[in-house]
């Protein structure tokens, strides 16, 4: 579990530019496409649920039925279900690492948490 919760912390050291270290920055390379691949999945879960039949229900993601907005887990087959928060892009610079939209004014990736330049 200690193992675990240093591998956490040295990743979001790096993501967040505080170690620079070649051979972990490789390493953790395939992390940032899994972070992109998780950060598109949102993406589109949250567009799902906002074509949902009303505004007072989401959509499973597993199953693809519908659920009250504060519902947990999903009537139809018991998976989590959760609404994924819109992030606004109306920012121009884009992730050195993965390349998503940054929206103005933040200061990491929304995508990899990568800290952003600008």
């Amino acid at each position: 579990m200690v193992l675990l919760e240093v591998g956490q912390a040295t990743y979001q050291k790096i993501r967040n530019g505080e170690i620079s270290d070649s051979e972990l920055v490789e390493l953790t390379t395939k992390l940032v496409g899994f972070d992109h691949h998780i950060y598109q999945a949102n993406k589109k879960v949250a567009e799902l649920n906002s074509r949902g039949a009303d505004s007072n229900s989401i959509i499973c993601p597993s199953c693809q039925t519908p659920n009250s907005v504060d519902a947990k887990f999903c009537g139809g087959c018991g998976a989590k279900v959760e609404v994924a928060t819109k992030v606004e892009l109306s920012g121009e610079e884009t992730c050195v690492k993965c390349e998503e939209a940054i929206p103005s004014g933040a200061n990491f990736c929304p995508c990899c948490g990568t800290k952003a330049i600008g």
